[in-house]
């Protein structure tokens, strides 16, 4: 049964639909979310196509953590999303543009795996269901809340797809269109290098290990143009990246008591559906846990996918079947384990209980002094995703050519993708409006202020905090393009936070430093938002900004705006 791949990239787009479903109603106003960092991603874009259009320099901003000059190299700017979104906005609303490629790129996701596993077993319909499996498994559907740079994957199976045929052909192209898909996915994401680094350990060990050697010698020129390009296509951020780091930007690693009590993978949680199923979701809170369940530690891999895997093996290994395809099975076992051991972290955790035999996470976590910013060894499951949706298209192959009657396959394969969008989907999902208030249009009018601050007022970064951070202001900052004293940045010196002294105005109204407000904040615009405060707090700092010396501007329901005098 053919199945041609624009009809699959369709049908994986109706599903995306479906999938971020009521999104498809709402895709000039509300993105993906409910809070936390998505508002941040439209920021990045905003701030590329300040970069591209208007002058700016890329990895240093002073839009945020005003009245600071912040550094950006560490944080996630999502480079290739971001430039797409702002060269798109050109043509669009910031937030349509930025939908429609996070729709896209959902598609993109199932389409590449889908050519994979198509070339790996040379059935269709069977890559079809991989693709679903990857594509829209929980841990990626999860990190819709706010992640988005975690779900721009469909950099990975082409990546893999690439390999192999670099490692099967004689063309030199695939070389280089694997150099520059590897670049281009190491600047969209910190965690990319790692994966498709580690994969292609694992690749060159497996050909090692199965009698390929030679192969390998006729393959290294090829490797080495690849990783020539890819390094020359990454230097984008590379270069600026080992700059900070010689002048000591991005010390601060979390320790492992820290990466195993919030990011390392639960062993348990393998098996334990998404809080945001409609259906199995009331499994997510058997495992208990401050964090059970939540962004990080969803990353059920789906009843049915492990049922089609592991009856598959247990069949191969019964009739001793041999293996026609290439790479084997067992490579993608052996993918699966590497990544799943790595996943969970320093230390085993099974049902958020610790059991104090260190992992391979923690002797990596000694030998190299940085490895401590990859600070979330959960994302490894990715890399487990992708090896059981390949294994899976694979056992499915086999079934499939073991019945005779067509229908009969159509009712599997029907049957199939019914039980895994069952167990998978997360709709509906929960949407962030971004609909800007009026306040921000007398503020956006005045071409003379230069700065706002928000009130409550927060900053954070992966390390650090201070306040309370409302993502939403800072995309609202996209609108009126002033300098905000707000912001978040996912890897930050302590100096930024430091800056500001902890008791100090609008941490608290009765602030013994209140006075110095003006000069250490040089704000121009002050905006109340009445519906994240105490009526007490409120009625502090409306009493401090009148007299302050600063005259309200406006008011409704929701806003007061006062403008320095």
């Amino acid at each position: 049964m053919k199945l041609k791949w624009w009809l699959a990239w369709i049908g994986y787009l109706g599903l995306a639909i479906i999938m971020t479903w009521p999104l498809i109603f709402n895709l000039t106003s509300h993105i993906m979310g409910a809070g936390g960092d998505a508002p941040m991603f439209l920021w990045n874009a905003w701030w590329i196509k300040q970069a591209l259009f208007e002058g700016q320099s890329l990895f240093t901003t002073n839009y945020m953590f005003w009245p600071q000059t912040i550094n950006l190299t560490f944080h996630t700017l999502t480079l290739v999303n971001s430039t797409i979104i702002a060269l798109l906005s050109e043509l669009m609303n910031l937030i349509l543009a930025f939908n429609l490629y996070f729709l896209i790129s959902i598609s993109l996701s199932g389409l590449f795996t889908f050519f994979l596993v198509r070339h790996i077993t040379k059935s269709d319909l069977p890559a079809f269901v991989s693709g679903i499996i990857f594509a829209f498994a929980p841990y990626i559907t999860m990190h819709w809340l706010g992640h988005q740079n975690l779900t721009t994957v469909w950099f990975i199976p082409l990546f893999v797809l690439l390999i192999i045929k670099l490692t099967e052909e004689k063309k030199w192209l695939y070389a280089i269109l694997a150099g520059v898909v590897a670049g281009l996915a190491s600047l969209n994401d910190f965690y990319n290098p790692v994966f498709l680094f580690g994969f292609l350990i694992i690749w060159l060990l497996w050909l090692c290990f199965s009698n390929k050697r030679k192969l390998i010698c006729q393959l290294w020129a090829k490797f080495c143009l690849m990783i020539f390009i890819w390094v020359g296509v990454w230097s984008i951020w590379l270069i600026p990246a080992i700059n900070n780091l010689m002048q000591n930007q991005a010390k601060d690693v979390m320790s492992l008591e820290q990466i195993v009590a919030f990011y390392s993978a639960d062993l348990l949680r393998y098996f334990i559906p998404s809080f945001l199923n409609p259906i199995l979701g009331w499994l997510a809170s058997v495992v208990p846990g401050r964090f059970s369940g939540g962004v990080e530690g969803t990353i059920f891999v789906g009843y049915t996918t492990l049922i089609l895997i592991v009856g598959f093996l247990i069949y191969k290994l019964w009739h001793k079947l041999k293996n026609p395809i290439f790479p084997s099975v067992w490579f993608w076992v052996v993918l699966v384990a590497v990544a799943g051991i790595l996943s969970l972290g320093p230390y085993l955790k099974i049902a958020e209980r610790v059991i104090f035999i260190p992992l391979p996470y923690a002797w990596i976590y000694e030998l190299m002094p940085l490895w401590g910013n990859f600070r979330v060894p959960a994302r490894f499951s990715l890399m487990v995703m992708l090896g059981l949706a390949v294994l899976a298209g694979i056992a499915l192959s086999y079934i499939l050519t073991r019945i005779k009657k067509i229908y009969i396959k159509r009712i599997v394969i029907c049957l199939i993708i019914l039980l895994v969008t069952i167990e998978f989907i997360p709709a509906p999902y929960p949407l962030m409006d971004l609909s800007i208030p009026p306040v921000y249009e007398y503020i956006k009018n005045d071409e003379i202020s230069e700065s706002l601050l928000e009130i409550p007022w927060g900053i954070n970064s992966g390390y650090w905090d201070e306040g309370k951070f409302i993502s939403k202001f800072a995309y609202f900052g996209t609108y009126h393009n002033k300098k905000l004293a707000i912001g978040s940045i996912s890897r930050a010196k302590s100096e930024y936070f430091e800056f500001f002294p902890e008791d100090k105005m609008p941490f608290a109204v009765n602030s013994p430093e209140i006075s110095d407000f003006g000069y250490q904040w040089s704000c121009d615009w002050v905006v109340i938002h009445k519906n994240y405060l105490s009526q007490s707090d409120l009625e502090g700092f409306i009493q401090y900004f009148d007299n302050l010396g600063f005259t309200k501007t406006y008011e409704d329901s929701l806003n007061i705006a006062y403008r320095k005098r």
